[in-house]
């Protein structure tokens, strides 16, 4: 310890409250990516393209999506307040 803050490092400090809830809510976020991502992925391509060409599909795929990026804006403007 002695050595490395001698040599300019310093300890991490400790998260804030607010900070811990930010990554819990990145953390949460980035699960649902996944999720998404391997639902999509499952998909045989032939039956993917049928969804995707589906006006109904691709608006409830919007919707879902457009949660998603607001909830990551929430959070950004929670962290830069």
């Amino acid at each position: 310890y002695i050595r490395r803050t001698a040599l300019g490092q310093h300890p991490r400090q400790r998260l804030t409250n607010r900070e811990v809830e930010a990554l819990c809510s990145l953390t949460d976020a980035r699960g649902d990516l996944i999720r998404i991502a391997a639902a999509v992925k499952s998909i045989q391509a032939d039956k993917r393209a049928i969804y995707f060409n589906d006006t109904r599909f691709v608006e409830q795929w919007m919707r879902a999506a457009t949660q998603l990026i607001n909830r990551w804006s929430q959070i950004e403007n929670y962290l830069t307040e």
